[in-house]
């Protein structure tokens, strides 16, 4: 990397900035965070004015738009270049967090006003979420086509493109008209800790981590199962890290359930470094987009996934890089475990935060290098 983007300011754009949890403000601290190692400055644009949200107060400065409207953001992110003189923006781009139902007109109406003027400043994106699906009976159904246009603007103006599974890159590819598409998994917001500790020298503990809802498909929807996976692979303790909407059990299988509540960041990781296994409820073919997996990789867990939905991508095996919890049958000894283990972070370190953050600092140094014009002629233009 040359030194241009060494001393360069980025403007993170995110969908809020608060004090309460959201996967995708954490994503853009931790990735704050890396970038500052390689000289790159953040700053960030909150998509939520700052009246609507619980205050945050901490080391980053943070500008909220007054109001969600295009001319605000448009003002709102100019000035913010002219003050910060930065490289480039980067959109972390999730329809819901905008706007409620999943239809952020003014948030894509914004960005094309901006980028009739925005000179050499690139527009980076992260496609977080493309567009929900739904029966014809919920509003995602008849909304997804507006959603599906607003994310196809967002591409067209988007010099560069981040997007977390090969599903969104290749739907993704379907639309684009000349932006540059990397698919690369999420990171973990939790910490890398790495594989030091093999499986059979950790505690034969099982984590149930997420935000509040997780709890009703490990213990409700999935609940046989994982009784089966307990007794299957002789896990002596569950260990519950998050809100939670519901109540929990205190046994499973007989192993106890043991709630821990909200965690720090440093907290979960020291958790998740003395635990064997972690049980996800996320379908396989997008488990690149998921945090929790992502965290069991990165901290040495050996992920047992419930899905529905069984056809990996992304580079991910059943059964090499994880146990399908809706299958397993037999115990596994500790060779197996350990190769599991092995293979995950192997595949992990590929789109590990460091990793994401040398690519990102790389995209900004490539755009400046070339500084070529975009077209500013959109699909955003049809809606107005």
């Amino acid at each position: 990397m040359s030194g241009t983007a060494n001393s360069s300011t980025l403007i993170q754009l995110v969908p809020r900035r608060s004090a309460e949890p959201n996967g995708v403000a954490d994503y853009a601290l931790a990735l704050a965070g890396a970038l500052r190692t390689l000289g790159i400055k953040s700053v960030f644009l909150s998509g939520t004015p700052a009246a609507e949200v619980a205050s945050l107060q901490d080391e980053w400065n943070t500008t909220s738009v007054p109001k969600r409207q295009a001319h605000s953001l448009a003002d709102t992110l100019r000035s913010l270049l002219a003050k910060t003189k930065a490289s480039a923006v980067l959109l972390h781009f999730s329809g819901y967090g905008y706007q409620e139902r999943g239809v952020p007109l003014w948030l894509v109406q914004g960005l094309r006003n901006w980028s009739r003027r925005a000179g050499g400043t690139s527009l980076l994106t992260i496609f977080h979420e493309l567009y929900a699906t739904g029966r014809p009976w919920q509003s995602s159904f008849w909304l997804s086509p507006i959603q599906i246009s607003i994310a196809r603007s967002i591409l067209d103006l988007s010099s560069e493109v981040i997007t977390p599974t090969e599903i969104f890159r290749d739907r993704l590819l379907e639309w684009s008209r000349g932006s540059q598409i990397r698919p690369l998994p999420v990171f973990s917001n939790v910490g890398e800790a790495g594989c030091a500790s093999p499986p059979a020298a950790r505690a034969a503990s099982a984590i149930v981590f997420g935000l509040g809802g997780v709890e009703n498909r490990i213990f409700g929807l999935y609940r046989e199962r994982v009784e089966r996976i307990v007794e299957t692979m002789g896990i002596e303790e569950i260990i519950d890290i998050g809100p939670r909407f519901s109540s929990l059990p205190t046994t499973v299988a007989k192993a106890p359930v043991i709630s821990k509540g909200v965690l720090q960041r440093d907290r979960v990781s020291d958790v998740l470094a003395h635990a064997r296994f972690g049980f996800v409820a996320y379908p396989f073919d997008v488990l690149g987009k998921s945090g929790v997996f992502a965290a069991y990789a990165a901290n040495g867990i050996i992920p047992v996934v419930f899905a529905d939905r069984h056809r990996s991508y992304d580079g991910l095996e059943a059964g090499r890089h994880f146990l399908d919890g809706l299958r397993l049958e037999t115990k596994l000894d500790a060779n197996h475990l350990a190769g599991i283990q092995r293979r995950l972070f192997d595949w992990y370190e590929s789109h590990s935060l460091p990793a994401q953050a040398r690519f990102i600092a790389q995209a900004i140094d490539r755009r400046r290098c070339l500084s070529v014009p975009r077209n500013t002629t959109t699909r955003a233009d049809t809606l107005r």
